[in-house]
């Protein structure tokens, strides 16, 4: 689990500000949100999981199965989705459950509450 822990540390100029709900001025879509979840078996997959985050899902990424055949490079896969989902102005966040626990990317428009004891996740 530690080899994952650097990728979502916060650093304190990233921490921010949430304002209440009634104070976002942004849109909320008109398509209901779905939440999906899906694996990461390989590097292509990182374009099917973005088109999700694009299109206003949010995906819940299970990659067990790819950590076990490539664990040597699941770190860089993870950070290479982690920075493509930044540049689409979304987040991903590890649920902190498991072994392998799965990541949280989610669309600009929604906000993740993080535990105030949590350095790495949820």
């Amino acid at each position: 689990m530690g080899f994952l822990s650097g990728i979502f540390r916060k650093r304190k100029e990233e921490e921010e500000e949430f304002l209440p709900p009634s104070e976002v001025e942004e849109e909320i879509p008109e398509k209901p949100i779905a939440i999906k979840p899906m694996m990461l078996s390989d590097e292509g997959d990182i374009e099917t999981i973005l088109k999700e985050v694009r299109d206003g899902n949010i995906v819940i990424v299970r990659y067990n199965n790819y950590a076990s055949k490539e664990a040597s490079r699941l770190t860089e896969i993870i950070q290479r989705l982690k920075e493509s989902v930044m540049e689409e102005g979304g987040e991903t966040v590890l649920i902190d459950t498991s072994e392998f626990p799965p990541l949280l990317v989610v669309p600009r428009f929604v906000e993740v509450w993080r535990s105030p004891h949590s350095k790495k996740g949820i």
